[in-house]
């Protein structure tokens, strides 16, 4: 402002420029006290408030100020930091599993609800001889996960919610549920068999259309002694539709069992099609499958495992996929497996059971429309062609953008023409002929059924052209003509899944 302008404190605690008569300010503040002239002590004075015991505002902070291992040690809260001889807080301070898991001198025990952070007794062991620990084959010492590692501890084993003391025997064992996934002792339900198939202490023994769920038969570690007439181990494949259930902080949790009696050319796209939330992930155990790689796409849910190998490599490849969660599952997740039978393939393929069909989206910069097209037709997923996707509901694009979404234009399958002069919108991907879903144009059309297209479109046409839809990372439609691909980034097929092998496919549900 002109002439002297002064500071003036707001009650936001910001400062702000006013002249000396500013007829708003009603206070001032005065400061006492200066390098010539101090304020006595007897006229002011001061107190500290804090929690009885507490000398700084945190665990990490007090165990900071320790420079004394043995006192460190000694402290309950915290640990010493050897290699950085400092003093640092302890496991069982520790409240973020994250934090926990980073450090090699602590362990997160999960078979407590919530977990805990507790001190790596084993990795600290130098015999390993702790009856919660193992010896691995590189010679690490690791707590085992089995429930014998509570052998002898009947309050931590039935602490935990799989396990069961026996007190015969003094030890920790499994709980065997095979016999609870029965009704009147026979196991004939999909939900019965699902169960006792993805169970791995448990076997379905069929004999026509009668199913038994026992406790398993047979195991990898059982040798010449097991009579394998009587195993009946990965002999079905989980039914469609079915459910398995899992909470935040269970392990990770083997989606797939059963025999799938088929080979891979390519490799395996497994989707968390429907209910994917940012926090849910697919783990593939790569150790386990060599010569197979694998990537878990957290913006679509989507893990692609790539690899060539015969129905028995395949079968192991579908076992080691696994699926966790770090939230509660407040919605159903739905999972599907789908085969990737074409080389050129950006995204998927991903089964959306609800549309009853397999979509993929293809990269091809400034491909044309016809081209698209063809290659589309061209391309088989189980012994079914490919055409152009259409999405003919505001859930069937969705469904598109969160499962192969591009963050480029992509061709889909409508196209638009004059008739009788009046632009006629359809989509031209079905067997009985195309299907009519707008007439008319953006400022004088209506839809006949489910249309996107973004605002101004469609665009007015000439007699005798044909425009077809290019969907956008939005979902949103925009038209062009066949050859008019400067901003194309791909397309998107689809196909039939009734007229895909059921080889090709699969679905499990989580709850």
């Amino acid at each position: 402002m002109p002439g002297d302008n002064y500071l003036l404190l707001q009650l936001n605690g910001y400062w702000s420029d006013r002249p000396y008569y500013n007829p708003r300010v009603r206070s001032f503040f005065c400061e006492f006290g200066s390098d010539s002239e101090t304020v006595p002590g007897y006229v002011y004075g001061m107190a500290v408030v804090q929690r009885t015991g507490c000398l700084f505002p945190s665990i990490a902070g007090a165990c900071n100020s320790i420079v004394d291992s043995v006192r460190c040690s000694s402290t309950s809260e915290c640990r010493w930091d050897t290699a950085n001889s400092k003093c640092m807080t302890g496991c069982e301070s520790l409240t973020n599993s994250d934090d926990c898991m980073a450090l090699d001198a602590c362990y997160l025990d999960i078979s407590y609800v919530p977990s805990r952070c507790i001190v790596n007794a084993c990795n600290l062991s130098t015999t390993c001889a702790d009856a919660e620990c193992y010896r691995t084959a590189d010679d690490m010492c690791q707590y085992k996960t089995t429930c014998d590692r509570f052998d002898g501890n009947e309050a931590r084993c039935d602490g935990t919610q799989l396990c069961q003391y026996i007190a015969t025997t003094d030890k920790c064992a499994p709980i065997i549920f095979c016999d609870s996934y029965m009704a009147n002792s026979t196991c004939n339900t999909d939900d019965c068999q699902a169960r006792c198939i993805s169970d791995v202490q448990c076997d379905l023994i069929t004999s026509g259309d009668l199913g038994t769920c026992v406790p398993k038969l047979c195991d990898s570690t059982a040798g010449a002694s097991c009579d394998v007439s009587n195993c009946n181990s990965k002999a079905m494949v989980a039914p469609t539709g079915t459910a398995l259930s899992f909470r935040p902080g269970d392990r990770p949790l083997q989606i797939f069992t059963g025999h799938y009696n088929t080979s891979t050319r390519f490799g395996v796209a497994v989707s968390i099609s429907e209910g994917y939330t940012q926090g849910d992930q697919l783990i593939f155990l790569s150790n386990s499958n060599p010569g197979f790689m694998s990537q878990f796409d957290t913006t679509h849910g989507l893990l692609t495992v790539n690899g060539v190998g015969n129905a028995t490599l395949f079968d192991n490849v579908m076992y080691s996929v696994h699926f966790a969660s770090s939230i509660s599952l407040d919605r159903p997740r739905t999972i599907t497996w789908t085969m990737i039978e074409n080389s050129q393939v950006s995204v998927g393929p991903v089964h959306l059971p609800s549309q009853n069909v397999l979509v993929e989206y293809v990269a091809n910069s400034q491909i044309s429309r016809s081209a698209a097209a063809a290659q589309c037709a061209i391309r088989t997923l189980g012994g079914a062609h490919g055409t152009l996707a259409s999405a003919q509901s505001a859930s069937e694009v969705k469904n598109i953008i969160n499962t192969v979404g591009s963050t480029e234009n992509a061709w889909i399958a409508g196209s638009g023409q004059l008739v009788g002069g009046m632009p006629v919108w359809s989509w031209d991907n079905t067997t009985s002929g195309p299907s009519v879903m707008y007439r008319g144009d953006a400022y004088t059309g209506t839809s006949t059924t489910f249309t996107n297209f973004v605002s101004g479109e469609p665009a007015a046409m000439n007699e005798g052209y044909v425009m077809y839809t290019l969907m956008m990372a939005s979902g949103k439609w925009i038209t062009r003509a066949a050859w008019d691909s400067a901003d194309v980034g791909g397309y998107y097929c689809m196909y039939d899944d009734t007229a895909a092998a059921s080889a090709a496919t699969g679905i499990v549900t989580l709850q």
